[in-house]
């Protein structure tokens, strides 16, 4: 009967440090998979006007001026 008590108590000690979750996040958890794409507009230098980005070349639609 001692015995089955002990097997008992054993399992609940098993059972408790296996669904226990430490309250501390790991050092990786902060860290964000989520990874914004690059903004889609830019500011001339020149005038400071917010421009579309263009893959090749810039040119400011307010001054003409490329950069």
């Amino acid at each position: 009967m001692d015995i089955l008590i002990l097997i008992a108590l054993l399992g609940a000690v098993v059972f408790i440090l296996f669904s226990w979750k430490p309250h501390h996040r790991s050092p990786f958890e902060h860290r964000s998979t989520f990874y914004p794409r690059e903004s889609q507009t830019t500011t001339c230098p020149h005038c400071q006007t917010s421009v579309r980005r263009q893959e090749h070349g810039q040119t400011c639609h307010s001054c003409g001026k490329s950069f």
